[in-house]
């Protein structure tokens, strides 16, 4: 076989040159961002965790290819501040949302039968405002904890007094 390896001044191999940081950054910006002729970039996320996943993204970056915290925030336009104050603040939603569901168990304990709208009200005026999350939000942690009650079945009764013909008892 030939060897097709280029070979340098003074016959030696030359080192086939593995992508530094910043040439996979600039790589993955091309192949998310795509060829440009549309404008989906320019018009905020492309889907609805889009938003959520960044910081992710960041750590799996961070981890695999060993970019610092900073240089992975810059390629999702972020800052590393903002890659912290993401992290704190998704740990202190999830000290939040322990708080409401212990609060929701207790006065559960106490009145079974109480719905969610209800208990959405009650800790609105339990904890201070801006602290709980809004109803729908707050139905959706219900539904996804199954804190919610089951809807009552529908009763059905025989109505005799209808206007249609009545058939005897065969």
């Amino acid at each position: 076989k030939a060897d097709t390896h280029p070979t340098g001044s003074d016959g030696s191999r030359a080192r086939a040159a593995h992508p530094g940081p910043r040439e996979v950054i600039e790589a993955l910006t091309a192949e998310v961002q795509g060829t440009g002729d549309d404008d989906r970039h320019c018009r905020g996320a492309r889907h609805a965790s889009a938003k959520k996943i960044w910081c992710q993204a960041v750590d799996r970056l961070h981890e695999q290819l060993g970019l610092t915290i900073e240089l992975a925030s810059e390629l999702f336009g972020n800052t590393r501040q903002a890659y912290y104050q993401k992290k704190r603040d998704e740990a202190e939603w999830i000290r939040r949302v322990n708080r409401i569901l212990d609060a929701a168990s207790e006065i559960r304990q106490q009145d079974p039968g109480i719905g969610c709208l209800k208990l959405w009200l009650m800790m609105k005026g339990m904890f201070c405002e801006g602290w709980v999350p809004g109803r729908d939000q707050f139905f959706n942690l219900m539904r996804t904890f199954g804190i919610t009650l089951k809807r009552p079945k529908p009763r059905h009764t025989t109505n005799s007094n209808h206007r249609y013909h009545k058939y005897l008892h065969i």
